[in-house]
């Protein structure tokens, strides 16, 4: 997660493919409120591609903390809504992202 972190925070798209199992799947809900992707987001070069950019225009420090005994990442947004991130890891790579923005579900974080 520390590399993901950092390569995010670096808009680094090789060290993102790096991170990434080839078959990573994201998710994201944003109960409505919050800005979320529309549908799940497959493939590490798609999904490598947008979290750069999204490092790269808006670069920020993330949280690290314990999630249901798993390591979590939780970044702060522009538009105020904060992001909670959870990561299914296989062979060393993640090959899962999923993204909470939906302020209902995160009142207690």
């Amino acid at each position: 997660m520390r590399a993901f972190a950092q390569a995010v925070t670096e808009g680094d798209l090789e060290s993102l493919v790096a991170v990434l199992d080839p078959e990573v799947v994201w998710t994201s809900d944003g109960g409505g409120r919050a800005t979320a992707l529309r549908k799940p987001l497959h493939g590490r070069e798609r999904v490598a591609r947008v979290w750069a950019a999204l490092g790269r225009e808006s670069p920020h420090l993330s949280v690290e903390f314990m999630m249901n005994g798993q390591l979590g990442l939780m970044l702060p947004s522009d538009d105020g809504h904060r992001a909670v991130l959870s990561f299914v890891v296989s062979d060393g790579r993640i090959a899962r992202i999923d993204t909470v923005r939906n302020p209902d579900k995160l009142r207690r974080v």
